[in-house]
């Protein structure tokens, strides 16, 4: 029974991934772009329809004055501040009285625990906040690293990031590398603050002021053209009516009631929508650039196969080749086995006689067996012939890949597993060897051929001894008469010793017919047939593998088509809101 498939987006590109992973067909770059996009993509419930809520959070260095904005936007003194040295080490989330905390798991678990958190909340009861909630985190440069993480989980889960510098300290690298690096993903607006007195730095005749600076670095680094830019002085508007006399005047320019202004009524519920809306388009959009790039190659599985084809066979053809030698051995072996163990020899005159006949018939050859017997083929011989085999298995199978490779096809996959079968190929062709020797040496060795060899045997010995008695009678009694024996007597005897022979030998030889040849077919036969069966098992994972990747890759299609309807959809949902200030906070291009 199938498993059910995963419902979620996110879910399905990670059992894609991992599938991709298994077949060997993912690089390592494309499995981070998977990876990253997943976690945005979760973190930003892409599958579920966004909350009612906009989330702003206050991004920026060291000494930016974040919690000092935050303090003025409350109107009162909710987070601590210093001007110089680092004073937030925790979050603190501005929401409305109204607002559950956990409406924040909306935005994810991270978000959701850390309003949930004691402490970490501070309501108010201003309406015009009221689908608004704004989030004051450690620096982002912070020395603690798990300040500095929680900033950068944080980050993704928010629709708008407010990022705060100052006239020093906006050319700061880790600040500004996140801005290029997470811009199109969500909405950017920028605040320079500490815009007073004290905090500007003195402007030599013919340079540019800061702000001018940053606006410029903010078009030319970050592609926005026309970004949403707000000079303030945060400590003056976060102090109270009688200790402002006190404080340095905001400098020409500054615009803090501007930016009070934007978030309370500039950033309208359509806007709150349209803003999401391109953030989810980016999610979707992010989903499919990853898909895209892990996206296994279009292959003809016919023409890759094809092209495995001659590989595949000369490994058969050389791999039988290879044992030729070793099975030669062997069945001269398993002949001799035969020989001395499964056929009855006897020192009586009919044996003698047929092993006279036999030399003299096949001298050669006979004094060749005597002289130089062929040695059966040693473990250590058995053993080296399986390893070539092995190292022969690994060269085909590599050779496979590459030729696959030169079709564009992704094999890496191919060469680890060929590694495992060739090893286990060995094993399994030794093993194989000795398994057809011992059946093979079970059949010829019969006890049943045995016994009928021995009475055959003990018959023409007899009868052999009986023609030799008769002769021996008959000599005796010419010796004796002073008859010679006459010439038919001594032709019918020859005959009768021949006839005895050929007939004895005939009978032998279809109880005990030669076994060499036989032997060695039949060992060659089961190599052959080992070897041929390491095909067909290489030609089903080459199948496999080649049937994955077309399946990986149609569903992968079938993940980009989702992509690209979800984004049609957002793209559609966006256009029919003409919306300028949306564009403004996104124009620094898609990511």
């Amino acid at each position: 029974m199938n498993e059910k498939l995963p419902q979620s987006l996110p879910d399905r590109v990670d059992a894609w991934r991992e599938q991709l992973a298994n077949a060997s067909l993912l690089e390592t770059e494309a499995a981070r772009a998977l990876d990253s996009a997943v976690v945005e993509a979760r973190a930003g419930r892409i599958d579920q329809p966004p909350p009612p809520l906009l989330t702003v959070l206050l991004l920026g260095a060291t000494g930016g004055g974040k919690s000092a904005l935050l303090n003025a936007l409350a109107g009162d003194t909710i987070a601590r501040s210093h001007h110089l040295r680092p004073t937030t080490s925790q979050p603190t989330i501005y929401m409305h009285q109204d607002v559950r905390p956990a409406r924040l798991f909306e935005y994810g678990t991270e978000l959701g625990q850390l309003a949930a958190t004691e402490g970490f909340v501070k309501f108010h009861a201003r309406p015009e906040l009221r689908n608004k909630i704004i989030i004051d985190a450690p620096d982002i440069d912070s020395y603690r690293t798990e300040h500095r993480d929680l900033v950068m989980r944080l980050l993704p889960l928010v629709d708008v990031a407010l990022y705060v510098v100052t006239p020093f300290s906006y050319k700061d690298d880790l600040g500004w590398t996140t801005v290029l690096r997470e811009r199109g993903r969500r909405a950017f607006a920028f605040v320079m603050n500490k815009w007073d007195a004290e905090g500007m730095p003195r402007v030599e005749p013919g340079d540019v002021g800061a702000d001018a600076d940053f606006r410029r670095l903010i078009n030319e680094q970050g592609g926005y053209a026309d970004a949403r830019l707000f000079l303030t002085s945060a400590n003056y508007w976060s102090a109270g009516e009688a200790e402002r006399a006190d404080l340095p005047k905001p400098a020409a320019g500054e615009n803090f009631t501007e930016l009070r202004q934007w978030l309370e009524q500039g950033l309208s519920t359509s806007r709150i929508e349209q803003i999401q809306r391109r953030r989810r388009r980016s999610l979707w959009g992010g989903i499919a650039g990853a898909v895209a790039q892990a996206m296994p190659v279009k292959i003809d599985v016919a023409a890759a196969r094809q092209i495995a084809m001659p590989e595949i066979n000369a490994m058969v053809s050389e791999g039988a080749a290879m044992w030729r030698l070793v099975t030669e051995k062997r069945a001269e072996a398993l002949s001799r086995r035969r020989e001395e163990e499964g056929r009855p020899h006897s020192p009586g005159p009919f044996g003698r006689l047929s092993s006279l006949a036999g030399a003299l018939l096949n001298l050669g050859r006979s004094w060749k067996k005597v002289t130089e017997p062929q040695p059966d083929a040693t473990s250590e011989e058995i053993e080296e012939t399986a390893e070539r085999s092995s190292e022969l298995t690994t060269r085909r199978l590599s050779g496979v890949e590459w030729k696959l490779r030169e079709m564009h096809v992704p094999a890496e996959g191919l060469s680890v597993r060929g590694e495992v079968f060739a090893q286990d190929f060995a094993a399994r062709l030794r093993a194989g060897f000795e398994t057809a020797s011992a059946q093979i040496l079970e059949r010829i060795i019969q006890r049943w051929k045995l016994i009928a060899g021995w009475i055959i045997l003990i018959l023409f010995e007899l009868l052999t001894v009986g023609l030799i008695g008769i002769a021996a009678w008959r000599l005796v009694q010419a010796f004796v008469s002073g008859l010679y024996v006459d010439l038919p007597f001594r032709v019918n005897l020859v005959a009768l010793v021949i006839l005895l022979l050929a007939a004895g030998s005939a009978f032998m030889a279809i109880l005990f017919p030669p076994v060499k040849t036989r032997m060695r077919r039949e060992l060659e036969g089961a190599i052959s047939r080992q070897w041929r069966d390491a095909a067909d098992r290489a030609l089903v994972d080459i199948d496999n593998h080649l049937e994955n990747l077309v399946r990986l890759r149609t569903a992968g299609e079938g993940l980009l088509g989702e992509c690209d309807r979800q984004v049609q959809g957002i793209t559609r949902e966006m256009n029919a809101v003409d919306d300028g200030e949306t564009e403004r906070l996104f124009s620094g291009g898609e990511a």
